[in-house]
């Protein structure tokens, strides 16, 4: 069985009755007949229901086109020769760069070679090393010609000698050990920076916090440390005496000092009772093997002493034995 669908929608419904009642208004005001005014506006709400456009695409079509943007017209403007970025240029040209067709080579102890085309050079350089210019080629004097009227040959010239070619002065540098040993420092200044420990000490310190304090000092230089004690007055806490704070200087020294390899690697700055810094650094691995080193022999050293006295001491008594009738 089919079922009617009803074309009544509560759209309509609620716009018929609205009409209805716009009608009755307009009737009671102008004499014309509610029926009449209701089928006029239905037949142009239906007209306008199935005919006109959505009033956003009616708006967008009676809307003017938009005008094309003006054609602009840009100009590079130069910056000027102070302000422009020039790329960092290298101090000491090196290999192919060298602007100088002949150098002459120094060796360690700085003595020159012959002068050499560049080329040649540096097709030969082993593998990891680099050719550095360290200097230009020396400046010549202005050469005179005869037609010119002035003298002729320099000074230093001799007829018929081939004067050498101006070499610049260069160098050779193992790359790769430059490098290693770059890396090496900046590791070691890496290492530094993290094994630096500061201490802040009171001059009024209580003896238990002290104890605490110096057995930090203690550990931070065994292990090679830098370590940087700051004493100070602390806000709130009683000033020390001028004896009292010059013997806990001279107990924090004391501590360092009984560290073995520990030094004191800057002069203490400051005022004692005021502000006063004081600067430790504990032993590197190669002191620390040395001084364990060190320490072994001396204890090698006691045991055999001792071993000897016992000997001498057993040697004694067994002839005090045989001088002993029995």
């Amino acid at each position: 069985m089919r079922h009617t669908t009803c074309l009544l929608t509560p759209a309509r419904a609620l716009h018929r009755a609205l009409l209805l009642q716009l009608a009755n208004t307009t009737s009671k005001s102008n004499g014309i007949s509610p029926t009449t005014l209701a089928s006029s506006s239905a037949v142009v709400f239906r007209a306008h229901i199935h005919t006109s456009p959505p009033t956003s695409k009616r708006a967008a079509a009676a809307a003017p086109a938009p005008a094309p943007a003006p054609y602009l017209r840009t100009r590079h403007v130069p910056t000027p020769p102070g302000q422009r970025v020039r790329p960092p240029t290298r101090k000491n040209p090196i290999n192919d760069d060298i602007p100088y067709s002949w150098v002459r080579v120094a060796d360690a102890s700085g003595a020159l070679s012959a002068p050499q085309r560049t080329s040649s050079v540096v097709l030969s350089l082993p593998k990891g090393h680099t050719l550095i210019m360290v200097a230009p080629p020396p400046s010549t004097p202005s050469r005179t010609t005869a037609t010119g009227g002035g003298g002729g040959m320099g000074a230093d010239e001799t007829p018929g000698i081939l004067q050498p070619p101006s070499a610049a002065i260069c160098r050779i540098v193992d790359t790769a050990a430059q490098k290693a040993a770059a890396a090496s420092a900046a590791l070691e200044t890496r290492r530094q920076a993290q094994q630096t420990k500061t201490l802040e000490i009171n001059w009024a310190i209580a003896p238990h916090d002290l104890g605490h304090r110096m057995r930090r000092l203690a550990e931070f230089l065994g292990k090679g440390m830098r370590v940087e004690v700051m004493l100070a007055r602390k806000r709130g806490t009683r000033k020390a005496t001028a004896d009292e704070a010059s013997a806990l200087a001279d107990a924090i020294r004391e501590v360092a000092e009984a560290t073995p390899g520990c030094t004191e690697y800057k002069k203490a700055d400051g005022v004692v009772g005021g502000v006063f810094r004081m600067f430790f650094e504990g032993p590197k691995p190669k002191e620390k093997a040395k001084v364990k080193a060190e320490k072994e022999e001396k204890k090698g050293k006691g045991k055999k002493e001792k071993e000897k006295e016992k000997g001498d001491g057993e040697g004694g008594s067994s002839e005090v034995r045989d001088a002993v009738p029995s």
